[in-house]
């Protein structure tokens, strides 16, 4: 179950990865917002996408420590502390590479699969749990 629920996290990852960079792409690059300004909704959306699908494909089986208000604010604790990698790996990038100001989505890239380690852990640990307390073994 480990290997094939670490796959889902990972189609569900590259799902949000898309949404992130899409929005993030046409903001920078479409409208013209600074790409560090970007990031903020094409997160926000990408939060809201990855919920979803983990909490029905990947953790499905679980059924997570209280209500679905309760399980989300843990969830979105949990990319916080994703995001908080990420956006140091991105912003490095962004600050001493041109190119990665020209083509954001690469150093994005980067930056997410850096920070899928942490997210998937805090998912898998704190999140996403049975609740006898034994999802934390698995």
């Amino acid at each position: 179950m480990t290997l094939r629920r670490k796959s889902r996290f990972v189609g569900v990852g590259s799902i949000g990865f898309l949404v992130d960079a899409g929005v993030l792409t046409i903001l920078a690059n479409g409208f013209g917002v600074d790409p560090l300004l970007s990031r903020v909704p094409s997160f926000g959306l990408a939060v809201a996408a990855t919920y979803f699908l983990n909490r029905v494909w990947t953790f499905g089986d679980r059924r997570g420590g209280g209500g679905q208000t309760r399980i989300f604010s843990k969830y979105f604790g949990s990319q916080i502390a994703g995001v908080s990698v990420n956006l140091v790996v991105y912003t490095t990038f962004i600050a001493l590479y041109g190119w990665a100001r020209e083509y954001p989505a690469l150093p994005q890239a980067i930056a997410s699969v850096v920070a899928m380690f942490l997210t998937y852990f805090l998912s898998a640990r704190f999140v996403f749990v049975a609740g006898d307390g034994n999802a934390a073994k698995r």
